[in-house]
C-alpha cells in the first residue's frame, strides 16, 4: 500500500492465512487509511444493521474500514453499488481462493 488510494471499495483475494491477515495486514490498512474503527461483516443481516448505523447522522463521523466476507454474489453487488454514498467508509470484499 505505497500509493495514494482512490475510491472506497476494494476486492482482496486472501493468499495468506486469515489469522495473519487479521494480525498483520489489518493494522497496516488501518494505519494507511487513517481509520479509527474496523468492522467485520460475515452475513447479509449484519450488513443491514451496519447500513442503518451508517445512515444515521453523526456530529463526529469516524473513518471506518469494513471487511466483508462469506457473502453471496448478489449481496456483494448490492453493497458495492451503495458504497460510494458512504464517505469515510472503506469496503474490503474478501475472497478466499
Amino acid at each position: 500500500m505505497q500509493k495514494n488510494i482512490r475510491g472506497n471499495s476494494f476486492i482482496l483475494e486472501l493468499q495468506v492465512p486469515r489469522v495473519y491477515f487479521q494480525d498483520v495486514c489489518t493494522p497496516r490498512i488501518r494505519e494507511k487509511l487513517g481509520v479509527s474503527r474496523i468492522s467485520w461483516i460475515r452475513k447479509k443481516e449484519e450488513w443491514e444493521k451496519k447500513r442503518e448505523e451508517l445512515l444515521l447522522p453523526s456530529l463526529f463521523p469516524e473513518r471506518e474500514a469494513l471487511f466483508l466476507e462469506d457473502l453471496r454474489e448478489e449481496a456483494i453487488l448490492e453493497i458495492a453499488q451503495e458504497a460510494p454514498r458512504y464517505g469515510g467508509v472503506f469496503f474490503f470484499f474478501l475472497i478466499s481462493p
